[in-house]
């Protein structure tokens, strides 16, 4: 009964995690088959501070088709760090670098003389003083590059530098004061005792033929 019970479980749990995956890739937008595709992650460690950033790609006028929901006309998203993001309507063209535009700030022209629609870096990421007071480095995007209807990826990662702990500094013991013994006052020794008295000779003198008798 167990292993009935067990076995029901995993059937469950696969079924569960099978429409979860579907469900979220359902929230991306398909990718239209003539423009080119770019699906990836921003991705910062924990002493990034810059919050969320904006991801895009230039597009065109969007003539190549007849049918407006499949026109590569540009696009501006907004990423949290540890969200994936999917472009869906680029349109990569010439030597721009790369298909994929990165900033703090970005902002979709409208088409120019070359029936191009441009994107400008209103705030860079790498001028921002969370990124310069933090040592920080984003991946190159210069690379990521695509024709029309292909899918490329486009991960940015910015890490910054770990702080190091200032190490607190050691407890001094705060010595005892020393202890000076008082002196004793010296004794002064006191006057000597005086010799008895010698027994005296009484002397008795007879007058007037004086002489001198001892009385002992």
């Amino acid at each position: 009964m167990k292993i009935y019970k067990l076995l029901s479980f995993f059937i469950f749990a696969a079924v569960f995690l099978f429409f979860g995956i579907v469900t979220v890739e359902a929230t991306f937008n398909p990718y239209r088959p003539l423009c080119v595709g770019i699906d990836g992650k921003f991705s910062a460690n924990s002493t990034w501070t810059g919050g969320t950033i904006q991801v895009g790609c230039v597009g065109d006028n969007g003539l190549a088709t007849n049918d407006p929901s499949q026109r590569c006309t540009g696009e501006v998203q907004t990423v949290r760090p540890g969200e994936r993001f999917r472009l869906t309507k680029c349109s990569c063209w010439g030597s721009n670098k790369g298909c994929l535009k990165i900033g703090k700030e970005l902002t979709l022209n409208p088409l120019d003389s070359n029936q191009h629609k441009t994107i400008t870096v209103v705030k860079r990421i790498d001028e921002m003083p969370a990124f310069i007071n933090n040592s920080c480095r984003i991946t190159k995007t210069g690379d990521m590059c695509g024709s029309n209807g292909q899918h490329i990826t486009g991960n940015i990662k910015i890490t910054c530098a770990v702080p190091t702990p200032t190490p607190r500094p050691s407890a001094t013991p705060t010595p005892k004061p020393s202890v000076t013994p008082t002196p004793r006052p010296s004794t002064t020794p006191g006057p000597s005792e005086c010799p008895g008295p010698e027994k005296v000779t009484n002397v008795k003198i007879t007058c007037p033929n004086c002489f001198s008798s001892e009385e002992q």
